[in-house]
């Protein structure tokens, strides 16, 4: 099979993988809803106040900063539990491309970039969730699936 067709259906394969694992935690793991705009829970709370051409007040209100913590806290959480999940998920695919032997290696191919893909879709939300922890075993699980590819895609087989 030509080279070029190849590797760019192991590109095909790799997007696909990774596309399958951020629209499974986008259908069963949505993020948070918000309603209400803050600003409009401010305002809505408080008399109505003079604007001045420095500060807006409503902005400097209690409600609108209790609000604004709360969707961050919000936010920070669900970013945690799909970096968690995306963590899993890239293990369990990186253990069964190493477990299950697949005969066509465009295909195994495609799923270890896949892994790698979505290793680096982990890392991303971990950035996101701000939580250096989880940003570094992310790091890590990226390295560990980064060698385990070259390692299956590079091995010279001693006869």
């Amino acid at each position: 099979m030509n080279k070029f067709i190849s590797l760019l259906y192991s590109l095909l394969v790799g997007a696909a993988v990774v596309t399958f694992v951020g629209l499974g935690v986008y259908a069963f793991y949505p993020s948070p809803d918000f309603d209400q705009d803050c600003y409009e829970l401010a305002r809505d709370s408080q008399p109505k106040l003079e604007r001045s051409f420095e500060v807006d007040p409503y902005y400097d209100s209690d409600e609108y900063r209790d609000c604004q913590d709360s969707r961050d806290t919000e936010r920070q959480d669900h970013a945690q539990n799909v970096t968690i999940v995306s963590l899993v998920a890239t293990i369990v695919l990186t253990a069964a491309i190493v477990k299950v032997p697949i005969g066509v290696s465009e295909i195994k191919d495609g799923l270890l970039l896949g892994a790698v893909m979505t290793a680096i879709y982990t890392i991303v939300w971990a950035g996101i969730a701000e939580h250096r922890v989880l940003l570094f075993f992310s790091g890590v699980l990226f390295l560990a699936t980064a060698i385990t590819t070259g390692y299956l895609k590079f091995k010279v087989d001693k006869i």
